[in-house]
């Protein structure tokens, strides 16, 4: 992950996955996400069953709010998935968790992955 002047982390993509780092803390009143097969997952692969996951779950905390998702790192851990390179994810830093979507014959849709 590059960071930007000052230590700001710059928008990361892995796959359909993309964390954009927050200007501000997450809201106290998001809820923990639970852990799966001790890890953090936050996107299965529809086509391929892999998964975008962190194997540490004490390392960071997913949350949501509302429609948000969102990641905060509690220490330094990777993002990983079995078709994709490790993407870091620092410790301190909240993102939001967007996965991306797609357009198809007036449907909105996640992309299979």
């Amino acid at each position: 992950m590059i960071t930007r002047k000052h230590g700001i982390p710059h928008q990361v993509r892995q796959g359909d996955v993309f964390l954009d780092p927050l200007p501000t803390p997450v809201s106290p009143s998001a809820i923990p996400a639970p852990t799966e097969d001790n890890r953090v997952v936050l996107a299965h692969g529809e086509v391929t069953g892999h998964a975008h996951a962190i194997y540490d779950p004490s390392s960071v905390a997913l949350l949501s709010e509302g429609d948000g998702t969102f990641l905060v790192g509690k220490k330094d851990a990777d993002l990983r998935h079995e078709e994709h390179a490790p993407v870091p994810v620092k410790e301190g830093v909240g993102y939001e968790v967007i996965i991306q979507r797609e357009y198809r014959e007036q449907e909105v849709r996640r992309v299979l992955d």
